[in-house]
């Protein structure tokens, strides 16, 4: 948490290995300023919901048709909240484990011959701090000219 006498700043780091090899950078010096790191993990649940956005289905179909094959498609990953179809592409909400990073791995997915494009729209992981994201910003001095 940043203080108002120190310049901080928050950074997220994702992928394998790359917590561990930014914690080694704790204590080093950078420009005449001590870095200080700390881990911030993230909560055991945050990929466990997921809001989808599916396009490239047989627009066609009716909407009771649409909500019944996308059901089918992203119920295996837990359970689905909602549907909402219009305009060409639907949205879905899934809540379920690490279905934020499972589901888009339906994207190529054939229905009816036809290849859909799966994009998360929402849930998972967040690489915007809290703070920033609700419009909060650190309680410091920026750092630059």
């Amino acid at each position: 948490m940043c203080n108002p006498s120190t310049k901080c700043g928050h950074i997220y780091f994702l992928g394998e290995g790359a917590v561990d090899k930014a914690l080694q950078l704790n204590g080093s010096d950078v420009g005449g300023w001590n870095v200080t790191v700390k881990a911030h993990p993230f909560p055991t649940y945050a990929n466990d919901s997921a809001i989808l956005k599916v396009e490239g289905y047989e627009t066609s179909l009716t909407e009771n048709e649409i909500k019944t094959h996308l059901t089918q498609l992203f119920s295996p990953y837990g359970k689905i909240e909602g549907v909402f179809s219009g305009n060409g592409s639907a949205t879905v909400s899934v809540r379920g484990e690490d279905v934020a990073v499972k589901a888009p791995q339906l994207n190529g997915s054939d229905i009816g011959g036809r290849k859909l494009t799966v994009l998360l729209l929402n849930g998972g992981i967040s690489t915007v701090h809290e703070r920033r994201k609700y419009g909060h910003h650190c309680p410091h001095r920026h750092l630059g000219t």
